[in-house]
């Protein structure tokens, strides 16, 4: 999205040609590859645990960290590689989307227009939104101090990026449609009539 947002706004005239379907299915890829390599990493280390005691889940999803708590194994090295690939995957992505909104909002700047910048932030808003959302509670989770963390804090937070965020991105992107803002502001406005009415 972050490379789709520079290509739109850097390079308007061009971005056909930048975006084709051979871009896109090469972005998909390198996405998909890069998550089942995420995935699987971590997944061999576990595999290769003894579990020993109660094998209950203390999650609503089988998670990582809790499925360590429950090894009889030193988990320390794997924890270490789980850490690590943490940091490099979550800010690596954070680091290609800073690098894109760096050249986006420059670009933006010297547009002579107001609208034309109004319309070029608007493009971008919601990304950042599902962006802010998504990532904010990923770095929480995963490169937050898991020592001061209470657990059950930690699952709070996960409700946020494995429900809240996906349910959120149909809304946040379709707000970018002016019919649904006015429909959307016009009942905002006559729920708060009914409750002044009723007062």
């Amino acid at each position: 999205m972050a490379y789709d947002r520079y290509a739109a706004i850097c390079y308007p005239l061009r971005y056909g040609s930048i975006m084709t379907n051979k871009a896109c299915i090469q972005l998909i890829l390198t996405c998909w590859s890069m998550s089942i390599l995420s995935v699987a990493v971590p997944a061999f280390s576990v595999s290769k645990l003894i579990f020993c005691g109660p094998n209950k889940i203390d999650h609503f999803f089988c998670e990582f960290n809790p499925l360590l708590k429950l090894s009889c194994s030193n988990t320390h090295i794997i924890q270490m590689i789980f850490n690590s690939l943490s940091w490099i995957i979550i800010v690596g992505c954070l680091i290609c989307i800073a690098v894109s909104y760096v050249f986006i909002i420059s670009t933006i700047i010297k547009i002579p227009s107001r609208l034309g910048k109004r319309k070029a932030f608007s493009t971008c808003a919601s990304h950042l939104t599902v962006v802010g959302i998504f990532y904010g509670t990923v770095i929480f989770i995963y490169l937050g101090p898991s020592v001061n963390i209470p657990f059950q804090q930690n699952k709070v937070v996960s409700v946020f990026y494995i429900i809240v965020t996906p349910v959120l991105n149909p809304i946040i992107y379709s707000f970018r449609n002016e019919l649904l803002r006015k429909a959307a502001s016009s009942l905002a406005k006559r729920i708060t009539m009914q409750c002044f009415c009723r007062q």
